[in-house]
């Protein structure tokens, strides 16, 4: 394409869309409704929590914004938005990543992008028509510019032609996103991330003209009216709200679904609150886990939401396990103050289990023996009802999760005024080190299937070369093998091998 034509392209954008458009983005920025209607909106579709009168509502405060507050640093979202405290945006969070270099980079980069595909005009005549620098242009940024050549990244120069700008803009921002990888969570899909920031084909001049053109065309469609890369035009405009309607908008981009919320929510103030009114009201009380049906990450979670000094009420943990469930409950005592007793209940028959028989069996012993009037009840199986009418004089509160509890058993503890709360509401998103430890220690104990004798190898090496050596030779010899050892993976086949480099 001649140069002639991409320019009238370029001048035909800026009239198809406001020619300058600033008041537009002001008045459309983060959020174009107000924080409470913004709340409202984002509680959608509702979720059921449990023992509250409106059993679908998430609090606006409960829900985090680390995700959402970071895409909209990273894109370039105007500082007095990231600051205005009714956008909701963490400003722990952006404090930290001010002090990044690579997301502050990624972010002028960004800014730029923005800039040079909404105000292409204001910027091509101040340079053509004004003779003025790229660093004379508040329209493009001046700020920015400044920062990245002071970490000597010049991603264009006054030589350049405006309408090369975002092709090199692209470029650079492609050679650089993956930097920012490590200031998301592990659980989140970074391609999906990276695809915001990455335009397709971005670094062809035809491509970028397109590109520009569907932004102009679908213009209310941005969050905060910055740039953000999506194939097919679609509404995401609330894309840097908080972190639930973010990981929905995000994940929907690519026809994906995104619903373990409790990765960036708590559960309600009132459920905390409703187990601190049921230890307050308790004299002892202790926590029985059914291993076979409660999620020991999810147990977990719920601990370490819940406040330590409440917590205390409860006299001590007692897991009821069986050889076929998750191994990580051994591990479970370090992560709660609380004393964890663990029971293994061996099997009679190998296909039936007597975990629920034990722990009622043990559960009325520390009612009628040991003067516990208070049970937590972990587990989401309908046959502990038995033990709620056996024990009248004991006051229950159970522990469920969404999937493995029925409405029928629901509707009876409602009956009975039984609270229950939902262990998957709880917030896990801080788990990943607890499942990477677990499968640690599980694939320690598989490979320990897999040992041989070094000493036997060397000795048959050593003799097979037929080299005559002192002890002091050998044991330097082996020294040096043990330290070039390495695992080499082909096709997921492990190997052991000596590095001979």
């Amino acid at each position: 394409m001649e140069f002639t034509q991409i320019e009238n392209i370029m001048r035909n954008l800026d009239y198809e869309a406001p020619e300058e458009p600033e008041n537009e983005i002001e008045e459309a920025a983060p959020a174009e409704e107000t924080a409470e209607q913004t709340a409202e909106e984002n509680n959608e579709p509702q979720e059921e929590t449990a023992g509250t009168k409106n059993e679908g509502y998430i609090p606006y405060a409960n829900i985090s914004s680390e995700i959402s507050t970071t895409l909209a640093y990273l894109h370039g979202v105007r500082e007095d938005f990231l600051s205005n405290p009714d956008f909701n945006y963490n400003q722990d969070i952006i404090n930290k990543l001010e002090l990044n270099d690579n997301c502050k980079i990624i972010r002028c980069l960004c800014t730029l992008r923005s800039n040079v595909i909404r105000k292409f005009k204001a910027i091509r005549d101040a340079i053509k028509y004004d003779y003025k620098s790229i660093y004379q242009i508040p329209e493009l940024g001046i700020r920015e510019l400044e920062y990245l050549s002071s970490k000597n990244i010049y991603p264009f120069t006054g030589k350049d032609h405006v309408k090369s700008f975002g092709v090199l803009l692209n470029k650079v921002i492609t050679e650089r996103i993956n930097n920012c990888k490590s200031v998301f969570p592990n659980w989140i899909n970074w391609e999906y991330v990276k695809a915001l920031f990455v335009m397709k084909n971005g670094t062809d001049e035809v491509k970028y003209m397109d590109e520009a053109k569907k932004f102009y065309a679908n213009y209310a469609y941005y969050p905060a009216k910055q740039y953000v890369y999506m194939e097919t035009p679609m509404d995401i405009h609330r894309l840097f709200n908080n972190d639930r309607t973010c990981l929905k908008v995000l994940y929907k981009l690519y026809g994906d679904d995104f619903n373990d919320f409790s990765k960036i929510s708590d559960v309600e103030e009132d459920v905390k609150h409703n187990v601190y009114d049921f230890l307050f009201a308790s004299q002892k009380v202790i926590m029985v886990v059914d291993c076979e049906n409660s999620d020991p990450y999810r147990l977990c979670a719920a601990l370490k939401s819940l406040d330590d000094d409440q917590l205390s009420k409860i006299s001590k943990i007692m897991l009821f396990n069986d050889s076929h469930t998750s191994t990580v409950w051994t591990d479970i005592q370090s992560y709660t103050k609380i004393p964890v007793i663990p029971l293994m209940i061996d099997r009679v028959k190998d296909d039936k289990s007597l975990v629920d028989m034990r722990l009622a069996a043990e559960t009325c012993r520390e009612h009628y023996q040991n003067g516990v009037d208070s049970i937590i009840v972990c587990s989401s199986d309908s046959d502990y009802w038995a033990l709620v009418e056996s024990l009248s004089t004991a006051k229950f509160l159970f522990m469920v999760e969404h999937g493995k509890c029925g409405m029928d058993i629901k509707r009876a503890f409602e009956g009975k005024g039984i609270f229950y709360c939902y262990l998957d509401q709880f917030y896990s998103g801080d788990l990943l080190a607890m499942k990477e430890n677990a499968i640690r220690k599980d694939f320690a104990r598989s490979l320990q299937r897999f040992s041989f004798s070094f000493n036997e190898l060397l000795e048959q090496a050593i003799t097979s070369s037929r080299a005559d050596l002192t002890e002091g030779e050998i044991a330097s010899i082996r020294s040096r093998i043990l330290k070039v050892l390495r695992i080499e993976l082909d096709n997921g086949i492990a190997s052991i091998k000596i590095n001979e480099g």
